[in-house]
């Protein structure tokens, strides 16, 4: 019977997430949108056959830590025999490359930017025209952005098997719950964080008793950056930390509170495209010295994060767990939990 539940909520859950991206790309024309503004000096003659395309550039955000770069790219065409047109004292249109779009990349500062751009001719001439680009607060909006799209809230199914000496096997199915953050991944070296914090509960299924179990479970992480090179896939990053775990049971002889440990873990990203990845994450919690092979803690968790149309992260995961120790001499303590889950975020 539980079998069948299961099935029946994987469905809801994925219709959901499903139905809610659909909602908000529906109202993607709604959304606040971060860009830059396109100014031509129109007290001074405007340079012969330049044309901007687009006044209104969107953003683009490269982080730096915890800064970010803000860029746009700037669409001309410049159709003029004979002349050849240069940004910043650069050559960007050839004499014989013209009737074409180009795009100069500009790395923004803070409100305004200019862009000195000269035409060249026969005989030596020159004529030049300053382009102004108006960007107020893009580090703050970007920033803002960039880490609330890093904040993913997931529901779906956790299995837990639990031992405990003296009481027996205590198996269940439950709903589960977590919010997760986690710094975007980057090929440069730096220090990123990592905060989860998930609650398996209500019980679905229960056997052999019916004690309405829950597990809290949360980890707070510094981690560290390899570099790589940008061509590359994988973002490789370790991490060191604090782990929490506990089970209520109700007034039932079994489980444990407040189990607080560090935690060293390895975190690989393979990045599939700029929007995608899947992610392979491993943490070993150290409940007892290395040399206690019969006292242990571990995750292993691996999920898929992608964009949806209207801008917002989803994820798809499975995460496995578990903890083998002795809160008192001679009586063992085994939590054993699988969890399926489906994140968006906010």
């Amino acid at each position: 019977m539980w079998y069948w539940k299961f099935q029946f909520i994987i469905l809801a859950l994925f219709g959901m997430l499903m139905n809610s991206a659909h909602a908000e790309g529906g109202a993607s024309d709604k959304l606040v949108t971060v860009t830059a503004k396109v100014y031509r000096d129109k007290k001074k003659p405007p340079l012969n056959g330049l044309t901007i395309p687009s006044t209104e550039l969107p953003l683009f955000f490269v982080p730096r830590g915890d800064n970010l770069k803000t860029y746009v790219e700037l669409p001309i065409t410049f159709n003029r025999p004979g002349w050849s047109l240069n940004a910043n004292n650069k050559i960007i249109i050839d004499v014989d490359k013209q009737d074409q779009i180009y795009s100069i990349p500009i790395y923004l500062k803070p409100k305004m930017n200019a862009l000195l751009l000269s035409a060249h001719g026969p005989n030596g001439f020159i004529e030049t025209e300053t382009i102004y680009i108006f960007a107020p607060e893009t580090s703050e909006k970007a920033k803002s952005k960039l880490i609330w799209d890093s904040v993913i809230l997931s529901a779906g199914l956790a299995s837990i098997n639990y031992y405990q000496a003296g009481t027996g096997t205590y198996n269940s199915m439950t709903g589960l719950i977590s919010i997760e953050y986690a710094t975007p991944p980057q090929y440069w070296s730096g220090l990123s964080y990592y905060l989860n914090a998930s609650l398996a509960s209500p019980p679905l299924w229960e056997s052999p008793v019916k004690s309405g179990s829950q597990v809290i479970e949360a980890k707070a992480d510094v981690g560290y950056f390899l570099a790589t090179q940008k061509e590359s896939s994988a973002r490789h990053q370790f991490l060191a930390g604090l782990s929490y775990l506990t089970m209520f049971s109700n007034s039932s002889p079994f489980g444990f509170a407040n189990l607080i440990a560090p935690d060293f873990g390895y975190r690989l990203n393979l990045m599939r495209s700029e929007d995608s990845a899947f992610i392979f994450d491993f943490r070993y919690v150290a409940l007892a010295m290395p040399t206690q092979f019969k006292i242990y803690g571990f995750n292993l968790n691996s999920s898929y994060t992608f964009k949806f149309s209207n801008g917002h992260r989803g994820e798809a995961g499975l995460n496995y767990l578990n903890y083998r120790f002795y809160p008192e001499e001679e009586r063992v303590v085994n939590l054993g939990m699988f969890q399926i889950k489906f994140g968006y975020s906010f």
